[in-house]
């Protein structure tokens, strides 16, 4: 049988673990809390995801799903990026996004900053986990089902409470 966890993310989705208890590489550690959809205004997505480079390397993604931009975020800081004009490009930066927390440290939203432009606020939008199991015949199952959101837990059927942005990897 393998089990795994499947985080539905606006438009995308993310295999969190496997059974075998692979887990993304390190490199994106620092960032976990800020992977997610993202809200500009009623039907205005972004995403913002992990992406593995063809050198291997860990980098941080964003993508517009209303214009189809899909670019990389450079770190400036813990908790700022910029986008360059292409999408493996730093400069010369054309927004820079900067992740905001509340006061028990969650990540509610981010800010876009364009270039010379008016900064714009971007929620956090709601996530959806579920654990599925596929047995030897290929059947799937639907083993637990959770409504995660930026400002409040929520207590699943196993009874654990969890917070979006720090879902646990089994």
């Amino acid at each position: 049988m393998i089990a795994f966890r499947i985080v539905l993310v606006g438009f995308l989705f993310s295999i969190l673990s496997l059974a075998s208890g692979a887990v993304p590489p390190a490199g994106f550690a620092p960032y976990d809390a800020y992977f997610g959809s993202y809200q500009i205004g009623p039907g205005h997505e972004i995403g913002i995801s992990r992406f593995i480079m063809d050198s291997g390397a860990p980098v941080v993604l964003m993508s517009d799903y209303r214009s189809g931009v899909v670019r990389r975020l450079f770190p400036v800081s813990q908790n700022e990026f910029e986008m360059g004009p292409g999408f493996d490009q730093a400069s010369p930066a054309e927004l820079r996004v900067r992740f905001e927390r509340n006061a028990g440290g969650q990540v509610t939203g981010l800010t876009l900053q364009p270039a010379g432009g008016s900064p714009s606020f971007a929620r956090r939008a709601p996530l959806e986990e579920r654990s599925v199991t596929i047995d030897a015949n290929g059947r799937a199952t639907l083993v637990e089902f959770s409504l995660l959101h930026a400002d409040q837990a929520i207590t699943s059927p196993d009874g654990a409470s969890r917070q979006a942005g720090t879902i646990p990897r089994d």
